[in-house]
Order: C-alpha cells, then sequence, then structure tokens
C-alpha cells in the first residue's frame, strides 16, 4: 500500500507578495522615519541616496529634507552592518546587531586580509590612529583619513583603506557621519551615540528574528539566513524563540513565517498597484528565493555582475521594469525601461508616481 501525504496550500504567491508590500510599508507608509527604519531593522545603504529614497518612499509624504534632518540629529547612522555591507540602522539599534553579527563577518574577513599583508597586529594599530585623529568629534572624509593613516606609514593601497575602515566600523570604532557637500566623512560612533547596556545574545536572536518576519514576512528560514548572515543554527535559534508571535502559512510545500496579526486583506493593494523601489531596496534584496516576485528571463537587468542591485518598478508586487535619475538643464528626470510592453493604463500611473519621486529630492534641495 503507498501513503501519499497531502500539503493543503494555505496562501498563494500573489497573496505573499502583497503582504510583503503591506508589512514592508510600500502600501502601508508610516509618519515616523525612525519607527519605519527601526521595524525593518535596517535599509541597505551602498548607494547613500537610493537608500534614503528606499527609506522616504515608506513615509506619508516622505522627502530627502526628512531622511537628511534624522541623520543630521543623530537618530540614523550609516555603517556596515548585515553580511559586512553598508546600512541605514536607528542608533537605537547599532550596537546590539554589531554585537551580534560582527564577529562572524570579521572571522570572513580574516582570510582576505592576510592576503593583503593586513595582519591583527597591524588592524590593531590602524585602530589606535583613528581614533587618535578622529577624537574630538571631528569628521574627516576618506581621502583626509586615508592620508593621516599613510603619514604612520600604513599603506591604504589595493583595496586595504576599505579593509581598514569595515574593520574599525565592524569593531564599532567608526560610523558615516554627515555629508559633506557630496563627500562622505568619518567619525567615532561613540561620538554619535552611546553604547548601552549588552543584551544576551539570545535576546538579539530573537530581537532580529522578530523583527525580520514581522516586517519582511511571509518568509522563509531560509530567507532569514542570506539577509542576516547568521548561521542555519542561530537562525533556526532566532526563529524558534520569534515563534509565538507569528503564524506559518505553506505554498508549493515550502513554510513561510509572518505576523499572527496580518491577514490576506491586509496585503490589497487596491487597482494598479504600481511603485517605484529605490536600488537596493529591501524588498527586493531580503529575501534568498527572488522568483516569486523577479522573472529569471529578466533578473539580469536588476542584478548586474557587480553585485548591483538596480531600482526597479513593480505592479502588484512583481518586477516590470527599471529607472534611474538624472540631472538636466530642465531639471532633475526620472528614465524607465520596461521588460515588456506595459498598458496605457500603467503608463499613466507610472508618469503619475515619476511626478511624486522628482517632488521627493526637490524638496530635500530647500
Amino acid at each position: 500500500m503507498i501513503f501519499r501525504i497531502t500539503i493543503f496550500e494555505t496562501m498563494t504567491v500573489d497573496e505573499i507578495l502583497q503582504l510583503r508590500l503591506y508589512s514592508q510599508n510600500i502600501t502601508n507608509p508610516g509618519k515616523k522615519t525612525t519607527d519605519i527604519l527601526s521595524s525593518l531593522v535596517a535599509i541597505q545603504a551602498q548607494d547613500r541616496n537610493q537608500a534614503k529614497f528606499a527609506l522616504g518612499s515608506r513615509l506619508l509624504d516622505g522627502n530627502e529634507s526628512e531622511i537628511n534632518q534624522a541623520i543630521e540629529k543623530r537618530k540614523i547612522i550609516r555603517t556596515w552592518l548585515l553580511r559586512g555591507t553598508l546600512h541605514f540602522v536607528s542608533a537605537k539599534d547599532i550596537h546590539w546587531i554589531l554585537d551580534l553579527i560582527s564577529e562572524r563577518i570579521l572571522a570572513k574577513l580574516a582570510t582576505y586580509q592576510k592576503t593583503l599583508n593586513l595582519s591583527p597586529k597591524m588592524l590593531s594599530e590602524t585602530e589606535s590612529v583613528i581614533l587618535k585623529r578622529l577624537s574630538g568629534k571631528k569628521e574627516l572624509t576618506r581621502a583626509e583619513l586615508f592620508a593621516y593613516i599613510e603619514e604612520k606609514n600604513i599603506s591604504t593601497k589595493e583595496n586595504r583603506g576599505s579593509i581598514i575602515l569595515i574593520n574599525a566600523a565592524l569593531k564599532q570604532i567608526i560610523c558615516l557621519g554627515k555629508d559633506r557637500g557630496k563627500q562622505e566623512t568619518y567619525t567615532l560612533l561613540s561620538d554619535w551615540v552611546k553604547k548601552p547596556k549588552p543584551i544576551p545574545r539570545e535576546k538579539a536572536l530573537s530581537e532580529l528574528a522578530q523583527r525580520y518576519f514581522l516586517r519582511k514576512g511571509p518568509a522563509t528560514l531560509q530567507d532569514f539566513i542570506w539577509w542576516s548572515g547568521l548561521t542555519l543554527t542561530e537562525a533556526r535559534l532566532g526563529l524558534e524563540k520569534a515563534k509565538p508571535f507569528l503564524r506559518e502559512e505553506i505554498v508549493s510545500g515550502q513554510v513561510y513565517w509572518m505576523s499572527k496579526k496580518e491577514n490576506k486583506m491586509t496585503g490589497q493593494t487596491g487597482p494598479g498597484g504600481i511603485f517605484f523601489l529605490a536600488g537596493f531596496d529591501e524588498y527586493i534584496i531580503g529575501y534568498a528565493e527572488r522568483n516569486l516576485f523577479l522573472d529569471p528571463e529578466y533578473s539580469k537587468l536588476v542584478i548586474q555582475k557587480n553585485a548591483i542591485f538596480k531600482p526597479t518598478i513593480l505592479k502588484d508586487g512583481n518586477v516590470i521594469g527599471t529607472w534611474n535619475k538624472t540631472e538636466t538643464k530642465n531639471g532633475l528626470e526620472i528614465n524607465v525601461s520596461q521588460f515588456f510592453k506595459w498598458k496605457d493604463s500603467d503608463r499613466e500611473e507610472i508618469n503619475r508616481k515619476k511626478s511624486e519621486m522628482v517632488r521627493f529630492w526637490s524638496q530635500g534641495e530647500k
């Protein structure tokens, strides 16, 4: 006798996407910059201007000026965080997250550091040099900081300088400060935010998992592992601790976890459902499995060989094109590239959204 196990589907892919749009504040924009950022844990920020749009697009009437003010007031910090990449993170969250994830990232960097002849002793020396140069609440550009390090007979060439900065950031010595014109600056993290009392590792794992699945769910355990950079064991422990706040749904035999409070109606976007997302947006980069919303045929048009994620256009949660912005003598222009022929009604909605995006950046210039 052959026994067959039947798995009952509880949710469709379309419903997953609509709920993600809602939980990530794309169809459910918030009012406060720091609240949105903290609930999402962090927003990837290699391109700081795109990251500002990623955050601002999740706010009611958000604009670049509002994001800049939060940075100026040291409520938002930009530093190397999850997966060793640059992120915006709330000042309230930066220390416990770095306490949780930095050791694993630094261990991965160790081999590369050896190829650059950056020994632990030399890195320790650079940390002391950086602390001395940035003391007194100084904010220096990369060129200024590298020039000082070079004066101490420590080479910053051949990507050594970047590794020195990443090392210092992961060890909670530095972070990025206020922009000086179009240049980034570096400052001491301790000058921007005081380090709070550490929290137990299990509690930190639970907090990270809870926020991830509440604000990025429905998502799988593998999605969480990819996004967080945790080991399978630690990710499982975090999920187990977060389960009282979650429920599971099954799609194609795969278990997805999401907030107990959300339901299928919550995620409805209404007619059209067209949205412009920033480059490296968390909706795209926050999951290991992207085939749910990005047709493999168009994947290379979004994800470049050098791991650059281009800004995208969504319709009902699916990527239908990309966009970029350019400065012209007539002002800011938003250029779009379509993957296939769009409906006239979609194009009208896209043109309306383009006007909203121009407003986001133009208000930031006032």
